[in-house]
């Protein structure tokens, strides 16, 4: 079996796909961390960027982090926990007196700082605090998305100035089950009214670029084999055919919101859901979020085995500079103390007294359940389970976004330890 074909077999085989999940995107990601640090050009631009006068301050500056020495950076995307982020935000406050308040880079703000050559947004000054970013856009090789996060600059932790010292990130990446969001994206724009102008205007199976790059261009060297460019072809095929079909003539010159609201629900549904996969500047949370988990995952490794190779490493994943959580919007509706709890461990570790961690987790357990009333809250009907299956049961989705899925989950298990 090739590479090409793996993600798919995964999920092809149903009855197979929870025992086959883990090995299926754990040699995934296997193999394009070895590719990326096997000895290449790549690799060795990133390691020098960590030699010399670097490595030797991060020696002499050895010591153990304590929370305020961290960055925290927030990650999330539509229907990912736009209310949940604001919470976090509050949590880190909790914990962390005096620190300053959150800079907030808006999807927008992550589109107009795109850089087509690097394929990654342009540098962004990083310095204590806490940052919300809005579904970047990921697409730089490593070694860029290093330079990005960690070149010397006023609170990094490669900072040649001894009389500064180093720093830390850590990263909280929101994510969700493909599945899930696609139904909640749906639900919440099919509503009446609907909540957000822009499904008024939007055509869906419209190829976007951003900076003169078209989506699949930029998703695929990342995210191959989970997904290849005939799953690509299909899903703009099948939009077309949603979208302009002839059977529906009144729908044939309508935007997004019109096919939604008139549509049987698990066909509105599967437009909704191409429109969060193939859409670069509208749309495209799905993938975006299973392309930065890879990428994510890619900077996490590449970092720690700088580390070790220059003997910084301490053994304590807790310990290192770039720490990365995968969280789950789902996990939160369900258990929002416990998970709130698992958030805070990881931002506080034992800095922070359990008494304080315990009123903390309360304090969010309260405020989601006041916010579950909330103006950007999904209220459904009730047909969550019904359209989760009518995707399952789709030859096309069912196997695209079950790949995905795979490596949603993956991060989420290595998160939960």
């Amino acid at each position: 079996m090739n590479r090409s074909s793996l993600g798919q077999w995964c999920c092809s085989k149903q009855s197979t796909c929870f025992i086959i999940l883990n090995i299926c995107v754990t040699s995934i990601f296997f193999l394009q961390y070895v590719l990326h640090s096997n000895g290449d050009a790549r690799d060795n631009l990133l390691l020098t960027n960590y030699t010399n006068d670097s490595h030797r301050h991060l020696k002499a500056n050895k010591k153990v982090l304590e929370p305020r020495d961290y960055t925290y950076i927030i990650i999330h995307y539509h229907k990912t926990g736009h209310d949940l982020t604001r919470s976090i935000v509050d949590m880190i406050s909790g914990g962390i007196q005096g620190i300053s308040k959150p800079t907030v880079w808006t999807r927008r703000t992550m589109l107009s700082t795109f850089n087509k050559d690097t394929r990654c947004p342009n540098k962004l000054k990083f310095q204590e605090g806490i940052y919300v970013m809005t579904a970047p856009n990921f697409f730089c090789d490593t070694e860029t998305l290093v330079e990005l996060l960690l070149k010397e600059q006023e609170g990094s932790f490669l900072q040649r100035n001894k009389n500064k010292p180093r720093r830390g990130y850590k990263i909280i990446h929101l994510v969700r089950n493909p599945y899930s969001l696609a139904v909640s994206n749906y639900n919440y724009h099919s509503q009446n009214p609907t909540p957000e102008s822009w499904v008024h205007r939007s055509n869906p199976c419209e190829e976007e670029k951003l900076r003169g790059h078209l989506y699949p261009d930029l998703l695929l060297p990342v995210l191959s084999p989970i997904m290849n460019g005939n799953d690509f072809r299909e899903l703009y095929e099948r939009c077309t055919f949603l979208f302009q079909n002839p059977d529906r003539p009144q729908l044939q010159n309508q935007y997004l919101y019109k096919h939604l609201s008139e549509l049987d629900p698990s066909l509105g549904v599967q437009l909704s859901t191409l429109h969060m996969m193939t859409q670069v500047v509208t749309g495209g949370d799905i993938t975006r979020m299973a392309s930065n988990i890879v990428k994510l995952n890619d900077l996490k490794h590449s970092v720690a085995r700088s580390n070790a190779l220059h003997h910084l490493a301490t053994g304590n994943p807790n310990d290192e500079l770039i720490q990365v959580m995968s969280l789950s919007t789902d996990d939160f509706i369900v258990d929002p103390n416990g998970m709130a709890r698992r958030f805070i461990d990881f931002c506080f570790g034992n800095t922070v007294s359990d008494e304080i961690k315990t009123g903390i987790a309360q304090h969010y357990e309260q405020s989601y359940m006041d916010l579950k009333s909330g103006s950007h809250v999904t209220h459904t009907s009730g047909n969550t389970d019904v359209l989760k299956e009518a995707l399952r049961a789709d030859t096309l989705f069912g196997r695209v976004l079950c790949n995905l899925e795979n490596v949603v989950e993956q991060a989420l298990a290595e998160s939960r330890g």
